[in-house]
């Protein structure tokens, strides 16, 4: 029987040659040679990353908690912890930097220690570019050598042009570094348990972890525990048991070697190793419910359903991804590493789901970015294993991340000039020895964001401070010799036509 034109089985027909033609598609990008997809993939976005952290964020930490990095940096890098207080205090104060007699950034060490050397190199914008490129390449191991070939090429592939993952690669936030050595962990984490007589892998997870505590404390203990928890149940079977031990013996050793730094910093910067700058900015901070903080109703709104709403939109498809991967898991057709990875995701999530404060200026849902890598290997699993439809929504994804970095760049490029306008007012008029009175923000930064001043308030040209009335004078007189504008709602005056 001829089938009639239009018919179910007529189109069957014509379907049946163009979904094979996808599967061999599909397929024969899989087998893309490895160099071949690292090189391609690598350099597209890290060319992106430096293009919107030169054209688009200017090189600006577009934030106090990027800010906040940059000054302890710029003291690691002169060999100091913190530096004298300028006074009076008050007119200086800037979110997030200590200003008690000492003046330093709140935050832990681990990422303005490696800011510092970008610093160092007169180059502090391109250490988390090159920290980005490290856990893409290291992403992709980890897919070759606990998922699959296929897996670690989509999950690669998947990267291409994510806003996520570019905008925050091209700030000044500690996410990237912390992604890097948490991803460093999950990798050598799984080698130490895939190879129980290895005594490499075993200290470099050690090393690895250590390492993200020291970037995001939080952060590290909320996505590792059940990769740690794995890494110390796991028990040699047919291997000798001296390297086994002495392996894990060696690795924890290292990370409480890590942990110990952390709690010299502490020490020397608050007196008590226990104590971290964070609370001496804000003794109320912390986890759970505090007078600070906001309520459990606005939790259950923000960091649960809102946040993973937002995850799945700059993440293009990821939770769908999720759901889609346990039902394979269930059917035991999906490999049991990524099921861990998953417990890592919710651990973090369900971590900051906790931390009752907004998270402020940021490039998605800041807080999670540390499991984006753990999204893109789950989500490149599922795709790796659809024949016809993998090649098609792997595509839709990567057009996806296209349209949304494109909109993020034009909306991040008009908030960057707003809140640079006060320093390219000044830069415009050419201003030089002179301090300007804040008596308002710039564009939609708060004055109390705008006082930066690095960490040798004498030597600036150009000090920018809080305007606070009777405190004023008192900056002028110790800062003599400089000519004093007021700026405020975009305009630069100067001081004797404002007082």
């Amino acid at each position: 029987m001829i089938a009639k034109p239009g018919s179910h089985r007529t189109m069957a027909l014509r379907m049946g040659p163009v979904s094979e033609r996808l599967g061999k598609t599909w397929t024969s990008v899989q087998n893309v040679p490895a160099s071949w997809s690292l090189a391609f993939v690598l350099s597209v976005n890290l060319a992106l990353v430096l293009w919107t952290g030169a054209a688009v964020l200017r090189h600006f930490p577009n934030s106090g908690d990027e800010y906040a990095y940059f000054i302890s940096a710029v003291l690691f890098s002169e060999g100091r912890l913190s530096t004298e207080s300028p006074e009076p205090r008050e007119s200086f104060n800037f979110n997030h930097v200590v200003n008690n007699g000492k003046y330093y950034g709140k935050y832990p060490p681990g990422w303005p220690a490696l800011l510092s050397l970008g610093i160092l190199a007169r180059a502090p914008w391109i250490i988390n570019p090159i920290l980005g490129t490290l856990t893409l390449f290291t992403l992709y191991r980890i897919g070759r050598e606990h998922f699959s070939r296929e897996t670690a090429t989509a999950a690669l592939l998947l990267t291409l042009a994510n806003p996520f993952f570019i905008l925050n690669s091209a700030s000044y936030f500690s996410h990237p570094s912390c992604l890097l050595f948490v991803t460093l962990a999950v990798h050598f984490g799984l080698r130490a348990v895939k190879n129980p007589s290895s005594v490499r892998d075993p200290v470099l997870f050690g090393a690895a972890g250590a390492a993200a505590f020291c970037a995001r404390p939080f952060t590290a203990l909320a996505f590792l525990l059940p990769v740690a928890l794995y890494f110390l149940s796991s028990g040699p079977r047919s291997v000798p048991t001296s390297p086994y031990v002495r392996g894990r013996a060696l690795g924890c050793g290292v990370a409480l070697a890590g942990f110990s730094l952390f709690l010299v910093y502490n020490a020397l910067q608050t007196g008590d190793p226990f104590k971290q700058p964070v609370s001496v900015y804000d003794p109320s901070e912390g986890v759970g419910r505090t007078p600070g903080s906001q309520s459990w109703a606005w939790a259950v709104e923000n960091n649960g359903w809102g946040r993973l709403r937002d995850l799945n939109e700059w993440i293009p498809g990821c939770l769908v991804g999720c759901a889609a991967y346990l039902v394979q898991f269930w059917r035991r057709k999906a490999e049991p590493a990524g099921a861990l990875l998953l417990l890592c995701f919710i651990g973090l999530a369900g971590g900051y789901f906790c931390y009752l404060y907004h998270p402020g200026n940021q490039y998605g849902p800041r807080y999670l970015y540390e499991a984006s890598g753990v999204l893109f290997l789950v989500l490149g699993s599922v795709l790796s294993r659809m024949k016809i439809l993998g090649l098609p929504l792997l595509v839709l994804v990567v057009l996806t991340n296209v349209a949304l970095l494109s909109a993020e760049v034009a909306d991040r490029r008009d908030q960057i000039n707003g809140r640079m306008q006060v320093y390219d007012r000044v830069r415009e008029a050419g201003l030089s020895r002179a301090v300007i009175f804040l008596r308002t923000g710039s564009g939609s930064m708060e004055a109390r964001d705008l006082t930066r001043n690095g960490v040798h308030f004498e030597q600036e040209p150009i000090l920018y401070v809080r305007d606070l009335g009777a405190a004023n004078a008192e900056v002028l007189e110790n800062y003599p010799g400089r000519q004093a504008f007021v700026f405020e709602e975009g305009r630069l005056v100067p001081w004797s036509e404002r007082r």
